[in-house]
């Protein structure tokens, strides 16, 4: 299977005020993924929390896991911090 690439492929005209700087992602209706897509706008649309509680449990995930990784690393981050200050203060002494 060969790799997805974006491509152009598609001139879209906008019914009411064109906007030529705006891109466009078309979903053909003989797609697969054509009714999800239209069910994710309309869910955007109408406020559905799904959509929103979806989005925000996986930012929640990311936020933990990002926690989980400055917790982790925190403790070398203390030492080296202590070493560079050990530094500083050598050279300090040594312009003396």
């Amino acid at each position: 299977m060969s790799e997805f690439k974006r491509e152009r492929r598609y001139k879209i005209e906008k019914i009411g005020k064109p906007d030529w700087n705006k891109s466009c992602v078309v979903v053909e209706e003989d797609w697969p993924e054509y009714e999800l897509v239209w069910n994710m706008i309309a869910d955007r649309v109408n406020g559905d929390p799904y959509f929103f509680e979806e989005t925000n449990m996986k930012l929640a995930e990311c936020n933990k896991q990002v926690e989980q990784l400055q917790a982790e690393m925190q403790p070398e981050i203390d030492e080296r911090d202590a070493k560079i200050v050990q530094l500083e203060e050598h050279i300090r002494k040594s312009q003396e």
